[in-house]
């Protein structure tokens, strides 16, 4: 693993798990979970259960945490809050759907 990467261990469904991001994109998570006073295991269960199965939990974090930064993270957002996977969810990393770029 390399010394830029940092590593969550967390329990995603009932399973221990760890995942390994740079620093920025937990602090882009952390936030995440903050507006919505969730535990970050929360959030990332959600995306976990909603990302598209061919896309590495890493990938699908780190594109949910880009959307959130880039302020395209309403889907996102509305997704984590209400549980529902959104219609206009802008990835796979939402909705399950591939992107235009792995299609």
């Amino acid at each position: 693993m390399s010394r830029h990467l940092v590593k969550r261990s967390l329990v995603l469904s009932g399973h221990g798990t760890s995942v390994a991001l740079e620093p920025e994109f937990w602090r882009a998570l952390d936030a995440i979970a903050a507006a919505g006073n969730l535990a970050i295991s929360q959030v990332v269960e959600t995306i976990d259960a909603t990302r598209d199965p061919q896309r590495p939990l890493a990938s699908a974090l780190r594109v949910a945490a880009l959307h959130h930064a880039s302020g395209e993270g309403g889907a996102i957002w509305r997704q984590i809050t209400v549980g529902a996977p959104s219609a206009d969810a802008p990835d796979a990393a939402v909705d399950g759907a591939p992107d235009r770029a792995d299609a």
